[in-house]
């Protein structure tokens, strides 16, 4: 059975709440994220902003068709995965832009330019998949997330940005 998420946004700066339960355990997961983070102000800024903008884009995208071309909502357990993925992810690399893709997968998108980017999508099954562009060369593939970013991610991210 898909989980669908519907919640009010922000519900972490204002106070409101979101409608459902899985809203409020993402409220929980999403604080003690930064109430973790608090000793280096700066990482705990980025990581709060990051999270923010997954939250905002799990919002937008949290009913069947909210695209108007039949997108499915994004589910509990991709956008808990996200979470952990953003939260194993290493503070020395650029954040991602963050959507949501019309399968209801969150999409994760280092880019630097049309020919240097490099996308991650995480699935509710606890895998992800990846694709990078650098000039002619190109990767894609399949891995497996459990609380560890995979090496061939980690690369690809590094690569876009080696040459700037």
């Amino acid at each position: 059975m898909t989980q669908t998420l519907a919640f009010s946004w922000p519900f972490i700066a204002t106070g409101t709440h979101g409608v459902s339960s899985d809203a409020q355990v993402i409220k929980g997961i999403l604080v003690d994220i930064i109430l973790t983070s608090q000793n280096d102000i700066t990482f705990a800024a980025r990581r709060s902003r990051i999270l923010d903008n997954l939250l905002k884009a799990a919002s937008e995208a949290s009913v069947n068709n909210w695209d108007s071309y039949g997108a499915k909502a994004v589910t509990f357990n991709s956008f808990q995965s996200a979470i952990s993925f953003l939260t194993h992810f290493p503070s020395s690399f650029q954040d991602p832009d963050v959507a949501v893709d019309p399968d209801g997968e969150v999409l994760l998108e280092w880019y630097v330019s049309s020919r240097r980017r490099f996308l991650v999508s995480v699935s509710d099954r606890g895998t992800i998949s990846y694709a990078g562009i650098f000039g002619i060369n190109k990767i894609h593939g399949t891995e497996e997330f459990v609380d560890k970013i995979p090496e061939m991610v980690i690369q690809g991210v590094a690569r876009i940005f080696a040459a700037h």
